[in-house]
């Protein structure tokens, strides 16, 4: 199967030019919609502001980003993620903080053969 890199990128929900992709905004963020055609991911890379929470496969307890403002996960080929969503306050604080942005960087299976 092909590893296929994606980015996303959000500053808040009035910033459609730097956000990538342009029409996304917070709710597509904390439902994970944005990321429902690019399952399962294989490789995790998450760029916010400290205290960022996400979740990880419906997972009810959140990963904290650390201090340093980044978290990685390389998984095996017998893990992948299948849901990844933010959390609301999360995305909120970025949204309104005009220094903060969310940058996700995915390696994801595409289901073609490479």
């Amino acid at each position: 199967m092909a590893n296929v890199v994606k980015q996303f990128r959000y500053y808040n929900d009035d910033n459609a030019e730097k956000n990538q992709p342009k029409t996304a905004t917070s709710p597509d963020y904390v439902s994970g919609n944005i990321f429902k055609s690019f399952f399962p991911i294989l490789q995790l890379g998450v760029q916010a502001l400290p205290g960022t929470m996400l979740y990880l496969n419906g997972a009810i307890d959140p990963v904290i980003i650390g201090r340093t403002g980044i978290y990685e996960l390389d998984l095996e080929e017998e893990v992948e993620i299948s849901d990844l969503r933010f959390d609301l306050y999360s995305i909120n604080a970025i949204q309104n903080n005009s220094n903060a942005y969310l940058i996700v960087d995915i390696i994801y299976d595409n289901g073609e053969e490479s």
